[in-house]
């Protein structure tokens, strides 16, 4: 049986009689073959050496090649001796022979390679035709015998025709076995080689590929490291010895990464190495192979090897397939469960299979009852959906009707355009709690004074807005109406408006509006007259100079409107000059109020220091600071309460 070369380079079987004569005739033209470009390589180098200088480098180096030649000669005769084939008798095997050529020939063949190359360099213009010839007359060589070597592996009928043919196309063992088996379909694992000897690695390459493995070779660490991230090995055999990267950090390598850490690890090594051996074992190898290599001892440590893969392969998918029992017992409880995901365990033969379709059968009772429950809460359900979208109905009218009490409230607030027509340097930091607040600024502008006032009304949201209206409409009627300008004056007919609004002057604690009342300030400041009078209620003004100081000018105790024990409420009110230079401050609670990072209130002293820490700045970037002084507090907090400060500079 031969092999002939198809259009894609791969091997195809040729019918033919074998005759038991054919092996002496084969091996007499295979040794005429090898002797022809044998004949040139001598037979060039000493034609070479006859121009060549002495003592230069080009003659050393073909001394070299013709030693070298005259040493294949001898090989290639004594390996194909036809007697040699007589005194074989029926134990004569084509593998053995051409196994034994290729190792006698490797190391010389390498060397003449080599020379080849050097020489080269070396060879005048006129000469470096004749080293080409040499060159190519080896490469020829070493590419006849390793066909004859792959060839010979699988088959003991050859041809000289398929060996010419195949090595025509640049043959490599690791290519050849690859071709043969995907003819053959034989394959029963795929396993790693790494070997810096390539004579070592073709001869592996071979051995594995007759029991049926597919095999990938590597010359370094490195390189093995690389292909393993690439590729599903089932087995590496790894060498100790070898440059750029030894076996000892390959397999340290290998086993401190969690994707290539199971793969078994077979250690090839000479038998002085036995220390190193161990070494590795105490690392994470599984066994090791001495060098050279025995194919009985091959064939039953990688045979070993692949037993106890498979023997772990197969209880990791039995563990694998009790996990998905596991996984399906948790999908059943988030009814996410479906029949295909323990398909495959319930087709087991044996109690996992048994366990995986009772399982299935308790699957699909649960299933029959939610069901049923899912009907039912689908009909509840509808129900509460009908509730939840008249409640959401009604909150979006809700919420409408205070965004439109927003728009009046908003509305009724000063403008920053008219107050600036009596003062420029004023800033408003204004934040409600919810929709609508319970606080409000408010200002009113003569010709020759102007008046400022803040207040917080009991409550914030819906109730705090109504009293803030009530308020601000106090305010304008006492101010606007009746011209009133002294702060004192002005916080006490508003007591009086609010209690009379709100008729708090009944009789009996029952009365839900008895104790609604705002805390307000109010300054009216006179910039001809360089005065500034001040009344509040429970709220102070705050006054910073241009050194720094802060001064608290607080007001009264009890607040405008709400509960009155005494006959008649009267207000204090304070009057001082007017500095142009002071920045002048009016503020609910709120800011201080809002708790930071500890759960504790930022608290007023730290809100005046705070006031304190911005004074010396333009009032607008004042309230920049402020404002993001404030959302750092929200970041830990919602807030609490609604937030007003006032600043203003005469």
């Amino acid at each position: 049986m031969s092999f002939d070369m198809n259009h894609d380079a791969r091997l195809t079987r040729r019918g033919g009689t074998w005759k038991p004569s054919d092996s002496a005739t084969f091996i007499g033209e295979l040794r005429h073959e090898l002797r022809t470009p044998l004949n040139a390589i001598i037979g060039y180098s000493e034609l070479l050496l006859e121009d060549a200088p002495s003592a230069s480098a080009l003659r050393v180096e073909m001394d070299g090649i013709r030693l070298g030649g005259q040493a294949l000669l001898r090989i290639v005769n004594a390996e194909l001796d036809p007697t040699r084939l007589e005194a074989a008798g029926q134990s004569f095997k084509m593998q053995t022979l051409g196994e034994a050529l290729y190792q006698e020939t490797y190391a010389p063949l390498q060397d003449v390679l080599g020379r080849s190359a050097r020489a080269r360099l070396e060879a005048a213009a006129d000469a470096v035709a004749d080293v080409d010839k040499i060159q190519r007359s080896a490469e020829y060589l070493a590419s006849l015998i390793q066909t004859f070597f792959s060839l010979s592996a699988f088959n003991d009928r050859l041809e000289l025709a398929d060996i010419i043919a195949q090595s025509q196309n640049a043959p490599t063992v690791e290519r050849f076995v690859a071709e043969h088996q995907s003819a053959s379909g034989e394959f029963h694992g795929q396993i790693l080689v790494v070997d810096d000897n390539a004579l070592n690695r073709d001869l592996l390459t071979v051995r594995l590929a007759q029991q049926g493995y597919a095999v990938v070779t590597a010359s370094n660490g490195r390189e093995a490291l690389e292909l393993v991230a690439g590729s599903a090995f089932d087995l590496i055999l790894l060498d100790i010895m070898m440059p750029e990267m030894d076996g000892f950090e390959t397999l340290q390598r290998l086993k401190e990464n969690e994707a290539s850490r199971d793969i078994p690890v077979i250690m090839i090594s000479a038998v002085d190495e036995i220390d190193s051996v161990v070494r590795c074992i105490e690392m994470g190898a599984e066994d090791y192979l001495p060098k050279p290599f025995s194919l009985p001892l091959l064939r039953a440590r990688v045979g070993t090897r692949f037993e106890k893969k498979r023997l772990r392969d197969q209880e990791k998918a039995y563990l694998g397939q009790v996990a998905k029992l596991t996984e399906a017992a948790a999908a059943v409880e988030a009814d996410l469960f479906s029949e295909a995901m323990i398909k495959d365990v319930a087709a087991r033969p044996d109690e996992l299979g048994r366990l995986a379709r009772v399982f299935r059968e308790m699957a699909r009772e649960i299933k029959a009852r939610e069901a049923v429950l899912e009907m039912k809460i689908r009909e509840r359900t509808a129900e509460v959906e009908a509730q939840r979208n008249a409640l959401a109905a009604i909150n979006t009218r809700i919420l409408d009707s205070i965004r439109y009490a927003l728009r009046i409230q908003q509305a009724m607030l000063p403008s920053m355009e008219h107050m600036a027509r009596h003062m420029t340097q004023l800033f408003t930091l204004y934040r409600a709690k919810d929709i609508v607040s319970g606080d409000f600024y408010w200002f009113h502008g003569f010709e020759d004074e102007y008046l400022l006032a803040v207040a917080d009304c009991t409550g914030h949201g819906v109730p705090g807005s109504l009293i803030s209206i009530v308020g601000m409409n106090g305010l304008s009627q006492i101010v606007a109406s009746n011209r009133v300008t002294s702060p004192a004056q002005i916080l006490g007919q508003l007591h009086a408006h609010i209690r009379a609004v709100l008729k708090q002057d009944r009789r009996g604690d029952e009365f839900e509006f008895a104790l609604d009342s705002i805390d307000i300030a109010v300054c009216c400041a006179s910039p001809r007259k360089g005065r500034l009078t001040f009344a509040g209620a429970r709220r102070p003004l705050l006054v910073i100079r241009e050194q720094g100081a802060l001064t608290e000018i607080r007001g009264d105790r009890f607040p405008v409107g709400g509960r009155q024990r005494e006959y008649e409420r009267a207000f204090q009110e304070i009057e001082l000059p007017l500095d142009k230079g002071a920045t002048y401050y009016l503020a609910t609670d709120g800011f201080a109020d809002q708790p930071e990072a500890n759960g504790e209130k930022l608290g007023t002293p730290r809100f005046k220091r705070l006031l304190a820490s911005v004074a010396g700045q333009p009032l607008a970037m004042q309230c920049n600071t402020l404002e993001a002084r404030l959302d750092a507090l929200l970041a830990f907090e919602p807030q609490r309460d609604d937030v007003t400060v006032l600043g203003f500079k005469p």
